[in-house]
């Protein structure tokens, strides 16, 4: 039995069962960013205020600030939350390939772009403004982006295993090249998502196939693991 389940339920002053407050206070907290990422979901960031977050949810001011520093606070936590699962398919994907020398290193380099541009896709309300906060002010809000980094270790690993089959002198410093232009064009995809940018948006199919072929050209994957 774990400790919320043997806590008895508590009846407020006006004898109403009440859940422990421990699962009260995750519930509020959870309520905050489900409500923060309805609203970005709407509008700009830039137009969201914390009294319309504490309206949605129906809190108060004060519990808001006894949680967050400022509204971009809300953001990372929403982004924390997210950052389990999104690891979680990475984690997936690389139990998928356990017999790396049986799959062909262009279909697991497809694998993993199409992981990148579905996170951005999926999470663009939310990635769109940090980016913003983070070219603005790098000091203050770091971005850190963990389903990059985990591929990027993956993709180290193939590199020291499998780097006779990279046409690059050095295999391991073209995959930090690929990872950082692949991440780079998507974080400019996610800032401009409505206007497009060098002549593609972010729900465009085309994305992963171009990504595709930019980075199997520039890693010189030989011809005969795409077969």
């Amino acid at each position: 039995m774990t400790d919320s389940e043997s806590e008895p339920k508590r009846l407020d002053s006006k004898g109403i069962r009440r859940e422990p407050l421990q699962q009260r206070s995750q519930a509020s907290l959870d309520r905050l960013l489900d409500v923060t990422e309805e609203l970005l979901r709407e509008r700009r960031f830039e137009s969201i205020l914390v009294a319309d977050i504490v309206r949605r949810a129906k809190s108060s001011v004060g519990v808001f600030y006894s949680r967050f520093q400022d509204k971009a606070d809300v953001l990372f936590a929403l982004v924390d939350r997210e950052n389990s699962k999104s690891t979680d398919t990475v984690d997936q994907f690389v139990a998928s390939i356990d017999q790396l020398d049986d799959i062909p290193l262009d279909r697991i380099l497809q694998r993993g772009i199409e992981i990148l541009v579905n996170q951005y896709r999926a999470r663009r309300h939310v990635l769109a403004p940090i980016i913003g906060l983070n070219l603005s002010q790098p000091d203050r809000y770091a971005f850190h982006n963990p389903v990059k980094e985990r591929l990027q270790q993956v993709a180290q690993h193939l590199a020291s295993l499998r780097g006779n089959e990279v046409d690059h002198p050095d295999p391991a410093s073209a995959v930090r090249v690929v990872l950082g232009l692949i991440t780079g064009f998507l974080e400019h995809l996610v800032i401009f998502d409505k206007a497009g940018y060098c002549g593609l948006r972010l729900d465009d199919p085309r994305v992963e196939e171009e990504m595709y072929l930019v980075a199997k050209r520039y890693l010189g994957l030989k011809e005969m693991s795409s077969g």
